[in-house]
């Protein structure tokens, strides 16, 4: 089994999520793959700035989906 993490950007103002966004590659153990869903929500929200984050009330959500590999 992996697992794969998809990413949502949400906006709390605007009340609304942009589509998931899967990264790859998968990760082996959930523990991972919830590690890598905590760095990239820190990324995005580094690189979409301040102002634009308190401007819009952005969060960042994100699941861990298993993925049954044959």
């Amino acid at each position: 089994m992996k697992f794969l993490l998809v990413v949502h950007v949400c906006s709390i103002v605007a009340q609304n999520c942009m589509d998931g966004i899967k990264v790859y590659p998968m990760y082996d153990t959930f523990h991972q793959c919830t590690i890598a869903g905590h760095v990239r929500s820190m990324g995005i929200v580094s690189e979409m700035g301040q102002d634009l984050v308190d401007r819009t009330k952005t969060v960042i959500h994100f699941d861990c989906e298993s993925i049954e590999l044959t």
